[in-house]
């Protein structure tokens, strides 16, 4: 295990490097805490058991990864079995929020039961179908499958 250490007044971080990610240790004292690299479930209760392995076996669609489990996206997984419904739809991206012709984007929104759906937006639409085919094919809800609109 290798360490990196960095002095920033009474405080020293420790990052200790490994993979995928990094640990981010904050060392104040005696006292260690660890925080903001670990892998978020965005269902409370709903956290999955050996999150490295499953996430070393995901196959990656872009900036999103899918498993036999979970669907991983910016350092957070929504578990497959809380999946309800997967759509996929044609949508433009205006970066900043300008008024004009946007860039062409598909998005995919899942529903899982929660307050909002969850939606994943990929660059090109055969991306998206196949984000779409992972997640019901690893789903382990029978029938489940996904629309095209």
């Amino acid at each position: 295990m290798q360490f990196f250490t960095e002095a920033k007044g009474a405080m020293t971080e420790q990052y200790v490097l490994q993979q995928p990610g990094h640990r981010h240790i904050a060392m104040c004292g005696n006292t260690e805490v660890e925080y903001g690299m670990g892998w978020k479930c965005i269902i409370a209760g709903g956290e999955l058991e050996d999150i490295r392995q499953d996430r070393k076996a995901s196959v990656r669609i872009e900036q999103y990864a899918v498993s036999e489990r979970a669907v991983y996206f910016q350092r957070s997984y929504l578990p497959l079995k809380n999946v309800k419904a997967v759509r996929m739809q044609p949508s433009v991206y205006r970066p900043n929020h300008c008024c004009g012709i946007g860039i062409p984007v598909t998005k995919v929104r899942i529903d899982y039961g929660g307050e909002k759906p969850l939606v994943l937006m990929l660059e090109k639409e055969e991306n998206a179908e196949k984000l779409c085919a992972e997640i019901c094919a690893d789903n382990p809800v029978s029938g489940l499958s996904w629309e095209k609109q």
